[in-house]
């Protein structure tokens, strides 16, 4: 009988584990990196549960959307499905809608914030566009 990874090699294959305080709950002590997700134990792992449960939700999504990203309304079943992203609250998991993969990176870049995302919407409406070479 093989023996499986140890607990240590699992977390390895995550990333590096590095004492700091946890982003998302503030608690003291050891984070586990994976790419882009710096959580302690616990937060990690309610992340890694609302992923799988995101994962099986697309297909009613993008179903109940009629196909549609929910913002820019792309035909999202002429994307290959790792451009489907559903959106949802980082915090409790619950379910906004299916977007594009364009539409969730600006939600991203705006960090969900509606403001800044009206504020980027009267600026793109209200800047006049100039040459900056002429004086």
């Amino acid at each position: 009988m093989v023996k499986s990874d140890s607990k240590k090699d699992r977390l390895a294959k995550l990333g590096e584990v590095v004492r700091k305080d946890c982003p998302k709950c503030g608690k003291k002590g050891q984070v586990f990196y994976s790419k882009s997700h710096p959580y302690c134990k616990v937060c990690f792992r309610n992340y890694q549960r609302i992923q799988h449960h995101v994962k099986k939700w697309k297909p009613g999504l993008l179903k109940k959307q009629k196909g549609r990203c929910k913002i820019c309304r792309v035909d999202l079943r002429k994307l290959p499905t790792s451009q489907h992203h559903v959106d949802h609250l980082h915090d409790t998991g619950l379910v906004r809608g299916l977007l594009c993969k364009s539409c969730n990176n600006a939600l991203g870049n705006m960090r969900d914030n509606p403001d800044r995302l009206e504020a980027a919407a009267a600026y793109l409406r209200e800047t006049e566009p100039f040459d900056p070479r002429v004086g």
